[in-house]
Parts: structure tokens; sequence; C-alpha cells
């Protein structure tokens, strides 16, 4: 779960993704391509299956990127004639060893991203995605990341986490790890954990283990002010804290046709 916040640092400069692949030894270049758009693109994440193969996860303003037939999300969903950055619409690409596209598509909606991405030995792709949150002032803050995984074509969202991070990674048993940084009280930390509450200052870093085997209990993402809608600690970030006996309201995924919530 990452929340950022962009600086306006001035004019800034944006051009296409690239892929490039060496030998093993370093000293020949196998293939290199651009991968983009019209507009802004960049690669944040890659990951190499057992075959050699390459996924490049990123973000894009380019209604244009090439994408493949069949996948998940062929079309673009970001903000049209939006100011250039990367937060338009997430991608995810599937090259082979030798450079040829296997598929590519966007992934989620409007000011959207992918910061990570790694590959399980089934070939399904687990990705990092943060979005932006809507009609924020500058600097223009992200909401947390969630992480999604796609099925071996890139045609289905198979299983899905909302403890994403820009650090991905997999153990031998297929448990999904993630990290990053969070600045938000309203936490997935579980009972027992090392640290279960905020320690203080900017952000806290924190790590998570997703058991994708289990069902899916309730995430909550937002905790507010039921009447104002507006988080109940007076911070630059929307840190979710809550008075005892506040009415609130919450937001996630997960809690079923009724919610009983005592505070």
């Amino acid at each position: 779960m990452h929340i950022s916040c962009e600086i306006d640092t001035g004019p800034l400069h944006y051009g296409d993704a690239f892929v490039s692949k060496l030998n093993s030894t370093g000293g020949k270049l196998l293939f290199s391509t651009y991968l983009g758009g019209s507009a802004p693109d960049d690669a944040f994440g890659i990951a190499i299956d057992t075959s050699g193969s390459a996924y490049i996860a990123g973000g894009t303003q380019s209604p244009d990127f090439p994408t493949t037939s069949g996948t998940l999300q062929p079309n673009y969903a970001g903000e049209r004639n939006a100011p250039p950055s990367l937060i338009g619409d997430a991608f995810v690409t599937k090259f082979t060893s030798a450079g040829q596209v296997v598929y590519s598509s966007f992934l989620g909606g409007p000011g959207q991203r992918a910061t990570a991405v790694v590959v399980d030995p089934t070939r399904q792709v687990f990705v990092n995605a943060v979005q932006q949150a809507s009609n924020s002032t500058p600097p223009p803050c992200m909401q947390p990341s969630a992480s999604s995984v796609l099925n071996t074509t890139g045609s289905a969202v198979v299983a899905s986490s909302p403890a994403g991070g820009d650090y991905l990674a997999l153990d031998s048993n297929g448990s999904f790890y993630s990290a990053g940084l969070t600045r938000t009280l309203v936490f997935l930390a579980t009972p027992h954990a090392y640290q279960t509450q905020y320690g203080g200052g900017d952000s806290d870093a924190f790590i998570a283990r997703v058991d994708f085997s289990q069902p899916a209990g309730p995430a909550i993402f937002s905790v507010v002010n039921g009447a104002s809608m507006f988080p109940g600690y007076a911070s630059a970030f929307a840190t979710g804290a809550v008075a005892p006996g506040e009415i609130v309201t919450l937001f996630g995924n997960g809690f079923g046709a009724a919610v009983d919530a005592f505070m």
C-alpha cells in the first residue's frame, strides 16, 4: 500500500520506454526496441521467466500504445489531452527471448501506472499499480497501490491483493511478497506482526505476504468522517485516523451485502 507525492520540478521531457537484451557477458546487444506511442511512456519494472521471456510494466499517456488483441484491456482508459506525465494508464507487455511481442495490454483505468512486476513458474504475472487521487491539488498524490495477477495469456485478472508495493517477490511455495512505504494509519497490519502501529514521521516502510490460495477477506482502503468525508486526523496526508464513537465511512472491497462497523 504505497502513497507518494510528486514534486513539480519544472519542465520535464518524456519519450518512449525501451527494452534491450545483452548476452551473458554483457558484450553483445542481442535485441533492442522502443516501446511506446505518441505520448509519454516509461517502463518501471521488468521480470524474466524460465524461458527467457521478458515482462515489462510501466505507465503511458499514449492512446496508441502498442497493444495486442484478446488481452485484458487493449484500449486506452486514461484521460486524453492531459498535461504530459507518466500517469495515464498502466501497461504490461511480454516479449519472447528473441524480442517478439507475445501480448501487450493496458491495465487499470485513468490516472494509473504500473511500478513493479514479477512472474511465477506457471508464467502468471504479478503487477503492482498505483493511481493518482482524483481532484487532487498540486503536488499530485498517489492513492494506495494494489497488485493484480494476470493469467498466462494476459487476457484476465485471476487474483488481486490490496497489499501492493514498489518491490515484489515470490518464494518457492508461491507466496507473494510486497514492500514499499505508506503514509496512512489505515493499513493492513496483521495481529502479532513485528510492528502493528504507524511509527510516525513522514512515512513507514512495510512488508506484506499474501497467500492467494486462501479466500480473500474484507479490505479497507480508506476511513473518513461520515459527514465531511475528510480524514479525522489533521495532516497533509489522508491518514484516516478516527475518534472513538465517531460515525465513519469505509471504502474498500469484500465487505459483503451488509456491514456493521464499531469504532
